[in-house]
């Protein structure tokens, strides 16, 4: 059974608390359930780092330090993890189930809801992280009311709004499309509001929404990205990787990509092919 998070906050449901767990990303910075479906609900809180999940089918979904991310029992997706702080920068995940009066299992009627917090959710997690911390008794059932406190504050606070792909991602998915199947171009913020048939205002406000990044940001970090498959798996030198991906030059190449991964290109490949 699918319900919108205003749906299950009026009806009557409980939940049962499985497991939580602190993890760090900055080593793997990736995960994939793409051929094993969710066995469970997870609300997945992001500590001091950011977040891009993508479905089988392509949809992107991205999520900033200070999200509650909601995947449903069922979803498959990948997610990679970026922008730590420092490093204690991980997640919070929570493991559980829902179920209605009759205990049939509910989810959300999305696959991925992410969810602004204030200090009330900030504070459950902590409390929750807390917790697996102590050695109290009864840790299962403050888990469980940790838990009916999060859905019920974001049930009942209208500013709590799910940031789904779904809404607006229509209008600006031409434009993250071109970006992420050509990231050497050097297309103008307004030819690709023009792809939308959208102004370039528009497009600037939709692409800070849907990614956190201004349209230049975008692209500069899906050419790293890029850039950093080149360093790992092949020998092209790092003049030719600026080359390729559209660089102005192998100068702002190696400082941006230090910028984002703490070292030079160079002392990147050295390291990771050892």
């Amino acid at each position: 059974m699918k319900k919108s998070i205003d749906e299950l906050y009026k009806t009557n449901y409980d939940v049962e608390f499985l497991d939580i767990l602190r993890q760090f990303w900055k080593t793997t910075n990736s995960f994939s359930c793409l051929d094993t479906p969710k066995k469970q609900e997870l609300f997945l809180y992001l500590d001091g780092c950011d977040a891009e999940y993508e479905l089988p089918n392509g949809t992107k979904f991205f999520a900033k330090s200070g999200n509650l991310v909601y995947t449903a029992l069922g979803s498959q997706y990948k997610v990679r993890f970026s922008n730590f702080k420092n490093e204690n920068s991980g997640t919070v995940g929570i493991n559980f189930y829902i179920f209605d009066e009759n205990r049939q299992k509910i989810s959300l009627n999305k696959d991925i809801v992410i969810f602004n917090t204030n200090e009330e959710i900030v504070a459950l997690v902590d409390r929750a992280e807390s917790y697996l911390r102590s050695p109290i008794r009864n840790t299962k059932a403050r888990f469980k009311a940790i838990l009916l406190q999060i859905v019920s504050e974001l049930g009942e606070n209208s500013r709590f709004f799910a940031l789904t792909r779904e809404q607006g991602y229509s209008v600006v998915s031409r434009a993250l499309h071109f970006l992420d199947a050509n990231v050497e171009s050097n297309i103008s913020v307004a030819k690709l509001a023009k792809l939308c048939n959208i102004s370039e205002v528009y497009l600037r406000v939709l692409f800070q929404k849907f990614t956190g990044l201004s349209p230049s940001q975008y692209r500069i970090d899906q050419r790293l990205k890029k850039a950093e498959k080149y360093l790992l798996y092949g020998d092209i030198p790092v003049n030719e990787i600026a080359e390729l991906l559209g660089f102005s030059n192998t100068a702002y190449f190696i400082k941006v990509f230090k910028k984002k991964y703490g070292c030079t290109p160079f002392a990147y490949r050295k390291n990771h092919n050892r």
